[in-house]
């Protein structure tokens, strides 16, 4: 997102600053929230995944939509427990295709979030690389036959290296910090609506500067026609 700031201090440091300027502005004059620590939320579990694919986004240069999807596992707080929630994300154009929280951790829930963006897709992801974590949902036989019948090629992250699936790294901290989706909720029903707005509001009306200020939602209806 682009900030402009018109006018200036006495020091005239605040004339015409992008963001990065502006945040380190921030920073220097202690004005930024600080981060909160991390707590023991779950997340996916990769001691039991029962098939690990080759990475395949590696050194990849993705041109057009519906090339790569990258797919994670985030936990939301709820008063009653954490819930997962399962998130696809386009890679060019960085839109988030499909979604859904769940009750449970399970590969049947998880899977759902991948039909959504093969129905988002227009159901054309055929050898679209699906990308993910070595999580057991993904690893598991439920997982591959979905993806399969999609035909969608299976690729996973190096354990313990987040930076192999950067793409939804980073929309998962965008959700979470900027739409604030890392507060406790009272109910599941709270924060499915919260989700459906956050992720309303990044696909349809965040530009982002990798994307030539347009939103993801432009790039990929651009990527479609």
């Amino acid at each position: 997102m682009y900030f402009m700031l018109k006018g200036s201090d006495k020091d005239g440091e605040f004339s015409d600053i992008g963001r990065d300027k502006f945040f380190r502005i921030l920073k220097e004059r202690s004005l930024l929230i600080k981060r909160r620590a991390r707590t023991g939320a779950p997340g996916t579990d990769s001691r039991n995944t029962k098939t690990v694919y080759p990475n395949l986004k590696k050194g990849r240069n993705i041109s057009h939509i519906n090339e790569l999807v990258e797919s994670d596992m985030t936990a939301i707080r709820i008063k009653d427990g954490y819930k997962p929630l399962s998130i696809c994300i386009d890679v060019y154009s960085r839109k988030v295709t499909g979604y859904k929280l769940s009750h449970n951790w399970s590969a049947n829930e998880t899977v759902n979030a991948l039909r959504e963006a093969y129905k988002e897709s227009g159901q054309n992801l055929k050898n679209c690389i699906h990308h993910s974590d070595q999580g057991k949902q993904y690893g598991s036989d439920l997982y591959a036959e979905v993806r399969q019948s999609f035909g969608m090629v299976g690729s996973m992250s190096r354990k313990a290296t987040p930076t192999d699936a950067a793409h939804i790294e980073r929309v998962n901290r965008t959700l979470k910090r900027e739409f604030n989706l890392r507060r406790q909720f009272s109910t599941f029903e709270e924060a499915e609506q919260a989700i459906y707005f956050a992720i309303l509001t990044y696909n349809e009306l965040r530009p982002h500067w990798s994307l030539h200020l347009k939103t993801p939602s432009q790039v990929y209806a651009e990527g479609l026609k």
